[in-house]
């Protein structure tokens, strides 16, 4: 049996931060690789970015030409290798304002009683709020378990939407692909369902340490 598929991946071209896309195009790689699976994605030369294009020629094996010849990428990696040296991380415009509340070592239950406060001002549906609330509370629960003090969290709300970062001194995740499949043994499903349930997860290292951004929004109304 042979499983065949097509899709198209959003990206800026189309309005659409990239950072997300990115990491999924790299670790499908591995996710379906048990399955006999052949995919195609399409991509639209005249509105994709070169960093884009660049970066669809890192995370698939092969590539169609112009003529319509399928050939080997001569750029592709492993998944890992992308996602440990190649992703961009996405800078949400919202984060070079005043943030509408910011912790300091927060608990989990603190924090999760802060963004409900935020609700007010986005009135986001109920589940989208609720998926952020355990994803911040698993973020904080990281932070305190396996990161390193101090633990810092930042939140933005505005009509349609929260964005919400925790920042711990630490290097994060060992394994480029946390989050984007579930992790072994017990536990470990913090971060691969903050990718289930919100509407953005970004992650990235910084002269802080390591963060994740958490987004819950309602694209209708978010500005």
């Amino acid at each position: 049996m042979q499983i065949r598929i097509t899709g198209d991946v959003p990206h800026p071209g189309g309005g659409v931060p990239w950072e997300w896309w990115a990491r999924y195009e790299a670790a499908v790689n591995e996710l379906y690789d048990e399955f006999p699976m052949y995919g195609l994605c399409p991509y639209d030369t005249r509105t994709a970015s070169p960093e884009v294009l660049e970066d669809v020629r890192r995370t698939h094996t092969h590539v169609v030409s112009a003529d319509g010849h399928r050939l080997p990428s001569a750029a592709y990696q492993k998944p890992r290798e992308f996602l440990a040296t190649a992703v961009t991380p996405w800078a949400d415009p919202i984060g070079a304002s005043t943030p509408a509340l910011e912790l300091s070592d927060p608990s989990p239950a603190r924090a999760r009683d802060a963004i409900g406060v935020l609700q007010a001002t986005a009135a986001l549906d109920q589940e989208d709020l609720a998926g952020l609330l355990l994803s911040v509370s698993e973020a904080v629960s990281n932070a305190i378990m396996h990161g390193r003090p101090p633990v810092r969290l930042r939140a933005w709300a505005e009509p349609g939407r929260i964005v919400v970062t925790v920042t711990d001194g630490g290097l994060g995740p060992a394994d480029p692909v946390a989050g984007l499949m579930p992790a072994g043994g017990p536990g470990g499903l913090g971060l691969w369902l903050s990718h289930q349930l919100c509407a953005y997860v970004s992650l990235w290292r910084g002269p802080e340490g390591f963060s994740i951004r958490m987004i819950a929004e309602d694209p209708t109304r978010a500005s």
